[in-house]
């Protein structure tokens, strides 16, 4: 029950600082980690300035598998249509994408005096790092996926189906924290902290879904040139028909090749909007915002034993993308997204 009621997110970090590797119950320590897990227990650290500069390096392999089942095609070859690409036996698909943090800094300092003390702290409290998949995603895969079993349904499928894509994903997440706060003693026993941090949100995504192709008629086919093909020869003939009832002198004759060509015309219209699903897809969109986080902290010290506790109150603010390309129509240039970073209390 503890880990589904658990707090927290994407954009929370808790390691910052190198304690926190040794020791993950850094809540009622005193220490110059204090600045962020305990900052009222900092108060009861020595008279003068202390201060820490933590590098951390992290790396992380995401894997992923994923399934696509269509109960109404149940005995044919749609039925699991990641199996047309790849898939195992069971329709799962595997992915794998490399999570890499170089250099994760962390910045703690303290000046105290016999009642006041004072505390600065930087870190990247979100984030920090980029993900890449170089074979894209799942959500990326699902709706090509199903490209074979329309096509089958148009006439256009065949006795070995299968598709394809090329696809990518590399997205980057950083959430800079700069925290500033107070403390006062009010006894050898108990000290109070109140500050805020500033949060700075930088996100970066870019991803393609390229040449999107499928098997049709045995021949592994591009879709977006197949379909180009398909729409320039209606186009020729929709031109040839026109020019010839243009020549012609009989109205019943010219009627009927006038009809002609714009059967063929609304042929290659059809052909060129169906062209247009499979062209190669691009994204490239930053995203910023920003958000004070007020904290409050108290700590209750007694002989051996020392009792610490923070909270860092939900923080709303909103990320406005600046999109250079967006081919989703997820994206659009402009448009602020509501976020939140979770309250924590510990």
């Amino acid at each position: 029950m503890a880990t589904t009621t658990q707090a927290g997110g994407l954009l929370t970090n808790t390691n910052q600082h190198i304690a926190f590797n040794r020791s993950f119950a850094r809540i009622g320590a005193i220490g110059i980690d204090g600045v962020y897990f305990n900052p009222a227990g900092v108060a009861f650290m020595d008279k003068g300035f202390h201060v820490s500069l933590n590098i951390q390096n992290v790396y992380q392999t995401r894997e992923m598998n994923s399934s696509v089942t269509v109960p109404s095609l149940q005995g044919t070859p749609f039925y699991q249509p990641f199996k047309l690409n790849g898939g195992n036996e069971e329709g799962y698909k595997y992915y794998k994408g490399k999570a890499s943090v170089p250099i994760l800094p962390s910045f703690q300092a303290a000046l105290n005096y016999d009642k006041w003390g004072f505390q600065l702290g930087f870190g990247l409290t979100g984030g920090g790092g980029k993900a890449t998949f170089n074979d894209g995603l799942p959500s990326f895969e699902r709706q090509i996926a199903m490209i074979p079993a329309l096509l089958y349904a148009q006439g256009l499928g065949s006795t070995t189906p299968s598709y394809s894509l090329s696809s990518y994903m590399n997205g980057q997440q950083y959430d800079f924290g700069l925290q500033i706060g107070a403390t006062y003693k009010f006894s050898d026993h108990l000290a109070a902290y109140a500050g805020a941090r500033f949060n700075y949100i930088y996100n970066k995504y870019e991803g393609n879904i390229v040449n999107v192709s499928a098997n049709i008629g045995g021949t592994n086919q591009n879709l977006y040139n197949y379909f180009d093909a398909q729409a320039t020869a209606l186009t020729q003939k929709a031109a040839a028909f026109l020019a010839q009832a243009n020549a012609a002198t009989d109205p019943a004759i010219k009627a009927q090749l006038t009809g002609a060509a714009q059967q063929y015309q609304a042929g290659a219209d059809k052909m060129n909007q169906t062209k247009a699903q499979f062209a190669d897809r691009y994204l490239d969109c930053t995203q910023r915002g920003w958000g004070i986080t007020p904290i409050i902290g108290i700590d209750y010290k007694t002989g051996k034993w020392n009792f610490g506790a923070r909270y860092e109150f939900t923080t709303k603010f909103n990320i406005e993308n600046d999109t250079r390309r967006d081919d989703t129509g997820q994206f659009k240039d402009g448009v602020n997204t509501p976020n939140d970073l979770p309250g924590i209390l510990q």
